[in-house]
């Protein structure tokens, strides 16, 4: 069955409009180029619409290597898909983003919830709360150990982790949240680094047992039950990536050091600087990984481990 002409030319208007953000005029000389096209009866519609889709794709591609989102050969490589997705997503406001900073703002434990929301809560600037995770009982507690032991209490918890595929193996062959919670003493001496949300309620309640949320989060804030963990060993990390996540989030940092480098929205380049800043144990950083492009690093010495949640 075939599409009606108009309901055809909507259909492309509404995707070339929305999912590409083209202008008008640009949007006007593609939808003449597939009408023309579907018109000569050479190959389907859809065979000639995948065909300037490609198009757009390279030129979106080359544009990224312009930019600097692409640079091969180099210690940063931020892949084509997270281009695209970055070009999907709302601009950001760069004002209030990232303009002036020359380095991550840090406040003490005490920041007050009213200024917390004023400056960071939803403006997207991050900032580096000193000490504000420093009393939480996991800094004595938690290890691979403690959360191999906690979630072979409930064996179920390793069947929702598969089912719903919450295990993130970063740096690790090994392919499941059992296997990396299991991992052999030998292994552990090798780099690794994982990461996973807790699905579980027992487990959930369990692990509150050892940590509070960040106090200066403004009152009647509502946050996520989904948990997300990170470990790994030390000189290990994630590379430089953008989260589909949908809120802003913090990161509580429990053992080790660990470092971030941030890189601000491509439309703000021009007018912001990528910044670098360094956790200690017990620090919590607050960033719209929506927006900012991050890479993390363990420094040298012990392993490290976080715990971070989203919040609206």
């Amino acid at each position: 069955m075939q599409m009606k002409p108009e309901a055809r030319q909507a259909a492309q208007a509404a995707f070339l409009s929305e999912a590409l953000a083209l202008q008008p005029a640009d949007r006007a000389r593609l939808l003449s180029e597939l009408d023309s096209r579907s018109c000569r009866g050479r190959r389907p519609l859809l065979a000639n619409f995948w065909t300037i889709l490609t198009v757009i794709v390279v030129a979106l591609y080359a544009a990224a290597i312009g930019l600097g989102h692409l640079r091969p050969g180099g210690t940063c490589l931020i892949f084509a898909g997270e281009f695209l997705s970055d070009a999907a997503r709302y601009p950001a406001n760069c004002d209030r983003v990232c303009a002036g900073l020359t380095a991550v703002p840090v406040e003490p434990a005490n920041i007050s919830r009213a200024r917390f929301r004023e400056l960071y809560a939803y403006t997207g600037r991050p900032v580096l709360v000193k000490g504000a995770a420093s009393d939480w009982p996991a800094k004595q507690h938690w290890n691979l150990t403690f959360f191999r032991d906690l979630y072979d209490r409930y064996p179920d918890s390793y069947r929702t982790q598969k089912r719903r595929a919450r295990y993130l193996p970063f740096r690790i062959e090994l392919q499941t949240f059992y296997e990396a919670l299991h991992m052999s003493e030998e292994r552990q001496q090798q780099p690794y680094y994982f990461g996973w949300s807790n699905l579980d309620n027992n487990v959930h309640n369990e692990l509150m047992k050892y940590y509070t949320w960040p106090q200066y989060l403004p009152l009647g804030v509502q946050g996520s039950v989904l948990d997300w963990f990170f470990i790994g060993a030390a000189e290990f990390g994630a590379p430089v990536h953008l989260d589909h996540i949908l809120r802003p989030s913090w990161q509580a940092l429990i053992k080790g050091r660990k470092t971030w480098e941030i890189q601000p929205p491509s439309e703000c380049s021009s007018v912001c600087q990528t910044l670098r800043v360094q956790m200690e144990p017990g620090d919590i950083f607050n960033v719209d990984t929506n927006q900012w492009y991050h890479a993390t690093f363990n420094e040298p010495g012990v392993f490290s481990l976080t715990i971070g949640a989203e919040y609206d």
